[in-house]
């Protein structure tokens, strides 16, 4: 015979929920049992919770530099833009009438222009610059 799971969702709170999966290799004898100890699980999730007050952490503030449109050539630009659009390498490779490898090349020398480490950190900082 397989493993039996109970598996139990209770709301703790508007946004909470607590999950409780048990898992057996023979029958339960007392189902009653069980969901007591589920709904004890809860009173304790439920105590913890309301006890704690939610410590809200705001992320360190960054100043981001502004992008130095001038230090782009117009086929970067180009590029930024289709970027930030959200379309893959492939489809600017379309666009432009190039080869997607040298997109991604080019993507890559925007990242260190931008000075940032990916595609989203791109498309982010030229959708706040505009």
């Amino acid at each position: 015979m397989g493993r039996r799971f109970a598996i139990d969702a209770t709301p703790i709170s508007e946004s909470h929920l607590l999950f409780a999966v048990i898992s057996s290799t023979k029958r339960w004898s007392d189902v009653e049992s069980v969901k007591a100890i589920v709904a004890d699980l809860v009173r304790q999730a439920n105590d913890l919770h309301s006890s704690k007050t939610p410590a809200y952490v705001p992320p360190p503030t960054q100043e981001i530099e502004e992008l130095d449109w001038y230090q782009f050539t117009a086929r970067e630009l180009e590029i930024l833009k289709l970027v930030a659009s959200g379309i893959s390498n492939k489809q600017i490779a379309r666009q432009l009438g190039s080869s997607p490898n040298t997109v991604r090349n080019q993507i890559h020398a925007l990242f260190r222009k931008a000075k940032v480490t990916n595609r989203t950190e791109l498309a982010l900082r030229v959708t706040a610059a505009i």
